[in-house]
């Protein structure tokens, strides 16, 4: 396999993370997500009806977040070879994305822990339910700061034919801007602010859906397109198509 299609594969692996998270949790009953007004009974109750389906559900969720690691390894390829030799916004895009994963792993071993002992106490599994689920809303910092690095890295382009379209580093920004509406979670249990809600929960989640298909294609046009610079005329390769300029 060439290095375009795994680039490719690369692409489109943060669908696959969302597509996998999702039915992770359809499976183990969380969609539509449980209230924050539940009761301890009522959640000790919903581990001891669904052991299995949580079980299994919790595994494909944990499994999701190893798809990020493709996704933001390509995108900071990209904004490295339009930073050049000081690729802050590279980095910084890294260290974001990577902290983002932990939101994918984190509740995910939580509800394992969860339905690992049933007999623990109601109020035992009450503090675990609300620890996994706030921690899972509480994410926007990470990946808004790696919508922002990703958008001033595209706008850092300078080149006649830039990697990436302008529109796309606004898109990141909208984007941003989108998630911090997960922030008001812990201040409500019921509503469209809470973490089951609107705001807290259902743009965040399908606005970053939305965001990895963009990203999916913008990326794959730009593979296409180092491609096509990597070939001559002729269609005989280049000697040292990594000589290519970065700026």
């Amino acid at each position: 396999m060439n290095a375009a299609k795994i680039q490719r594969l690369c692409a489109w692996s943060g669908v696959a993370n969302m597509s996998i998270y999702f039915i992770g949790m359809m499976i183990a009953g969380f969609l539509p997500v449980p209230s924050p007004a539940l009761t301890a009974a009522q959640v000790a109750a919903m581990f001891h009806d669904n052991n299995t389906a949580i079980l299994i559900g919790a595994v494909l969720m944990l499994a999701s977040g190893c798809f990020l690691v493709p996704l933001i390894a390509l995108i900071s390829a990209f904004l490295k070879r339009i930073e050049g030799p000081m690729p802050i916004m590279a980095y910084g895009q890294i260290v974001a994305g990577v902290l983002g994963i932990l939101f994918f792993y984190l509740p995910a071993v939580l509800f394992f822990v969860m339905a690992f002992r049933l007999e623990r106490s109601a109020d035992l599994l009450y503090l675990f339910y609300d620890f996994a689920w706030m921690f899972m809303i509480i994410a926007w910092p990470s990946f808004v700061f790696q919508n922002g690095a990703i958008a001033l890295g595209i706008l850092s382009d300078r080149k006649a034919t830039p990697t990436f379209p302008r529109w796309l580093a606004y898109f990141q920004l909208w984007t941003a801007f989108l998630y911090c509406g997960s922030f008001i979670g812990p201040f409500f249990k019921t509503g469209p602010f809470a973490w089951n809600g609107l705001f807290a929960f259902w743009i965040p989640a399908l606005v970053f859906f939305l965001w990895n298909f963009v990203m999916a294609f913008e990326l794959i046009k730009a593979i296409n397109r180092l491609e096509r610079e990597t070939l001559a005329p002729s269609g005989a390769v280049r000697a040292r198509p990594e000589a290519l300029p970065e700026t």
